[in-house]
């Protein structure tokens, strides 16, 4: 029986002693002073209005902890509300309380809202917060067992672009969180996040989880992670999945040794499906990383196509430097008998650019594009707004539009919104193309020579299509111009007499020939 005694003290004394220092708490605990306090400091240090409403209140159960009702903060020397929360706790740890220090055990904090903003000159509402001299910064140092985060919301406001994107319905939990910035370790348990938002028009949600991070010069490393995601609008859906396994390293650098990516979606008609594996490795000082032995599929169903399915499998990897913003890397894919092989160099984050080679052996592009609606006409190149490109495209064999070109070599350029496709060499003729995003239009000019326009309009469109019909003026509907040159190249064939002219097509989507 001496052990049982010896327990029901040693059990006694802790009460004793938790009892006793519930009461010291309770007499120390001055919630005036304390808003007073943190309202001071906030202004001081940030220039920030911190704002509390009603009394702190210290509770004991199911822990010691601090209830806040609802509290804010402004913007720097504003009125204007950054952050808000209907309510907070914060639980601590009894014995630190005793030697007036505070050890936080748990976070709890309800219908936040937060407001990020990015100024029209590129600044953030938030670049204050972490801008202080690190002269003076101190170590922080964290151990909380659990931190929740229920029905928050961020809004995200870009003056400089205009866009609004909106998160609400933030739900974050975890297990335990350490941080010791002074030692640069960081760890936490059972992340799991959930949200749902708008970007515009469009709707999304996602989710994450990630049972184990942790990050330290000497070791890191973690558990499978998964990220599941959808965005959804009027006539377009995507889902995508994403997981990571097998992430090891250091703080400086570390590896993933396989990140798996399926999406699926639709887009009016269209439905596409993809999966893509590879494996990554990131050096965080040279803030670079490189995707190795990257492989996938993708599929495209649409019923307007005349294969109404295609797949594409593809190989090959990437290197991205984020610290200039830029990336590079191959290509590899086969569409039906076609190879295909594109190199990215010098391609940009921002503002976005590429720079590629692209190179196919043979292709027949009237497998693939749906037929020619008669009322064709208009093109729209708003895309090409704000995309620099630069680049090469060479195609051993081409049939477009019933056309064969052998040896097609382009180069492709855009420079303030405006698009230059200069062929380089094909049979029978050759020429430039212009489009201009900023008008929404398109222009194209062909030099020909060996043609008698009038026999060449004559087996290309009929009379009714055709607003004349002479060598010297011809006006024709932009889906007339395959026939126009499959006619071209049959007239040359038979040794049509010598001239030349250009073809040119305007936004309005007319084809008009000028004899010099």
């Amino acid at each position: 029986m001496k052990p049982l005694k010896i327990a029901g003290v040693i059990l006694a004394l802790i009460v004793a002693v938790a009892g006793i220092g519930i009461i010291v708490i309770a007499s120390r605990f001055d919630a005036p002073r304390i808003k007073a306090e943190l309202t001071r400091v906030v202004q001081e240090k940030q220039q920030r209005t911190l704002k509390i409403d009603g009394d702190l209140e210290l509770g004991f159960w199911p822990d010691i902890g601090v209830k806040i009702g609802k509290l804010s903060l402004s913007e720097r020397r504003a009125e204007q509300i950054f952050a808000s929360a209907d309510s907070a706790r914060v639980s601590v740890a009894l014995l630190p309380l005793l030697s007036k220090r505070i050890v936080v055990s748990s976070v709890a904090l309800n219908d936040a809202r937060v407001a990020l903003i990015r100024h029209k000159d590129g600044t953030l509402n938030i670049d204050d917060l972490f801008s202080q001299d690190k002269t003076q910064r101190q170590p922080l140092r964290l151990d909380i067992a659990a931190i929740k985060v229920a029905n928050a919301q961020v809004n995200w406001i870009d003056e400089k672009s205009g866009s609004t994107t909106t998160v609400s319905g933030l739900d974050i939990a975890t297990g335990v969180v350490s941080v010791d910035s002074g030692r640069k370790t960081y760890s936490i348990a059972d992340l799991t996040l959930a949200a749902r938002g708008k970007t515009g028009a469009d709707s999304f949600e996602l989710s994450l989880k990630a049972p184990r991070l942790e990050l330290s010069p000497q070791k890191s490393g973690g558990d499978t992670a998964t990220l599941v995601a959808s965005l959804s609008g009027a006539a377009h859906q995507l889902n995508v999945k994403l997981a990571l396994s097998g992430v090891e390293g250091t703080g400086q650098a570390f590896k993933v040794a396989k990140i798996a990516l399926d999406l699926d979606g639709r887009a009016g008609e269209i439905t596409f499906k993809g999966k893509m594996d590879s494996a990554l490795t990131a050096d965080l000082e040279r803030m670079s990383a490189t995707l190795e032995g990257l492989s996938g599929e993708l599929t495209l169903t649409d019923p307007k196509l005349p294969m109404k399915q295609i797949a594409v499998p593809f190989s090959g990897g990437l290197k991205l430097d984020l610290s200039a913003r830029s990336a590079e890397g191959n290509l590899a894919a086969r569409l039906d008998e076609s190879k295909i092989a594109l190199k990215i160099n010098n391609a940009g984050l921002s503002p976005p650019s590429l720079g590629f080679d692209l190179d196919i052996d043979r292709i027949n592009v009237d497998k693939y594009l749906p037929p020619q609606q008669a009322d064709g006409g208009k093109l729209d190149f708003s895309a090409l707004k704000n995309l620099k490109l630069d680049g090469t495209v060479h195609i051993g064999s081409l049939q477009a539009a019933k056309l064969k070109v052998r040896d097609l070599k382009l180069r492709i350029k855009t420079t303030d919104g405006r698009l230059d496709v200069s062929p380089h060499s094909a049979r029978l003729y050759g020429g430039t193309l212009a489009l201009d995003a900023r008008g929404n239009a398109g222009a194209a000019k062909e030099v020909l020579s060996g043609i008698r326009v009038g026999r060449l309009l004559a087996k290309s469109c009929n009379a009714a299509q055709a607003s004349k019909q002479d060598d010297h003026h011809v006006a024709m509907p932009w889906t007339q111009v395959p026939a126009f040159i499959v006619a071209l190249r049959k007239l040359d064939g038979e040794g049509a007499a010598r001239d030349k002219g250009v073809i040119d097509v305007d936004a309005r989507g007319v084809t008009r020939y000028n004899k010099p």
